[in-house]
């Protein structure tokens, strides 16, 4: 069974507080002669017990104290009250840090709530436009700073793994408002053209049929998918119109005309 905490403040009654010193007293000289015996160090306590008739209580003896306390005042006064302290210098540190443990746990508590928020909105979990109506200008910021802090740590990940891959290349997220479209445009363009052909039933591993046709005069069929035109220029299908740019008038291959052996 655990003890009740002690409330620190002066007991009333004068004999429970006489007793309570004496227990106390007696508490400290052992707690004192445990310091001094393993530590090796020089220590001494004096008491002056209630009233002015008592007179002090002095451990481990009033000689030992007396020359703990000519020693204390030969040194420097810089070095005496360094680490000296007092009851009020020990109370304003107590409450020094937990001004500290204040601080902290409000810095925490803060951090929690913008996280929560920030998954609310995500979430899609609060009213308004992109689930940021009725924030206050100082959560509106704690959440962007957090989100921006959230991509950048997604970004050095990435980057990190494409390193450790050999093929690092920098990923702009989603929302980039500089990134370059004419690439994607090529791709998309490139992308459209196959399809046609596709969809137009040409098979692009296949070697290209062609076919003279009549036009041509003479010569063997090589399939129905190109004709020639007049005079032995290739005609393309109509599905892909100035696809044969660039194409010159051949001559007819039954015609055609090389130069002797």
């Amino acid at each position: 069974m655990t003890r009740k905490k002690t409330k620190i403040e002066l007991i009333s009654n004068a004999s429970t507080r006489r007793s309570t010193q004496k227990k106390r007293g007696n508490g400290l000289t052992k707690k004192l002669s445990e310091l001094l015996t393993l530590c090796g160090v020089e220590g001494c306590l004096i008491v002056f017990p209630e009233g002015d008739k008592s007179p002090p209580q002095a451990w481990p003896s009033e000689d030992a104290a007396r020359s703990v306390i000519e020693r204390l005042r030969a040194m420097p006064e810089l070095d005496q009250f360094r680490k000296m302290m007092d009851a009020e210098g020990f109370v304003r540190e107590l409450i020094g840090k937990l001004q500290d443990q204040l601080r902290k746990a409000e810095r925490d508590n803060r951090e929690r709530e913008t996280k929560l928020l920030l998954h609310e909105v995500i979430a899609g979990r609060r009213p308004g436009p992109g689930g940021l109506a009725g924030l206050t200008i100082e959560q509106l910021v704690s959440v962007g700073w957090m989100s921006e802090n959230l991509i950048n740590k997604i970004r050095d990940r990435l980057a990190c793994q494409y390193e450790q891959r050999g093929s690092f290349q920098q990923l702009p997220y989603a929302g980039a408002a500089d990134l370059d479209q004419a690439p994607l445009q090529q791709q998309q363009q490139q992308q459209g053209w196959v399809m046609e052909v596709v969809k137009a039933g040409w098979d692009l591993d296949a070697p290209p049929a062609y076919s003279t046709g009549s036009a041509s005069g003479s010569g063997g069929s090589y399939g129905s998918t190109v004709g020639a035109g007049a005079g032995g220029e290739v005609m393309m299908p109509q599905q892909f119109p100035g696809f044969d740019a660039g194409f010159q008038q051949w001559a007819d291959p039954g015609t055609g005309n090389f130069p002797p052996m």
